[in-house]
């Protein structure tokens, strides 16, 4: 029984180690330790890597909200005219839509509305989740 509990822990070790020799199950990968968050914005050094925003910076775009954040929202943490919504939505536009008209099963066009907070949301951010859209009209 001890010899092949020694045979499992001596696989283990084996397996749990990559080419820098590193143990990923203790948090790091590739030399990459996931605990590390420089710049305090919440992403860690490896995610702002993997991201390609500035481990240094918490604001990589200088726009005001932090990189996490925007992360979090679908926001591109790059690009400071890309904001998140307000009333917090996910911006889900997998970019990759075009409309085919209105029947069962096509695809909608890209209907521009104002949500309850006031703000201009783009339909097609909405993509891959049901939503019930209320509208009145008044005349």
């Amino acid at each position: 029984m001890r010899i092949v509990l020694l045979l499992t822990t001596t696989l283990c070790i084996a397996s749990c180690t990559d080419a820098d020799g590193l143990n990923d199950s203790a948090g790091e990968a590739d030399g990459c330790d996931e605990t590390i968050d420089t710049d305090g914005d919440g992403l860690s050094d490896c995610d702002e890597a993997v991201l390609g925003t500035d481990p240094l910076v918490g604001d990589t775009d200088g726009d005001g909200v932090t990189d996490r954040v925007e992360s979090d929202c679908s926001s591109d943490p790059l690009n400071a005219a890309d904001a998140c919504y307000a009333c917090g939505w996910q911006k889900n536009d997998p970019g990759t839509l075009s409309e085919s008209g209105a029947e069962v099963g096509d695809t909608i066009g890209n209907l521009q509305m104002v949500d309850q907070c006031g703000e201009t949301v783009s339909m097609w951010d909405f993509y891959g989740d049901y939503h019930v859209l209320f509208m009145t009209a008044a005349w």
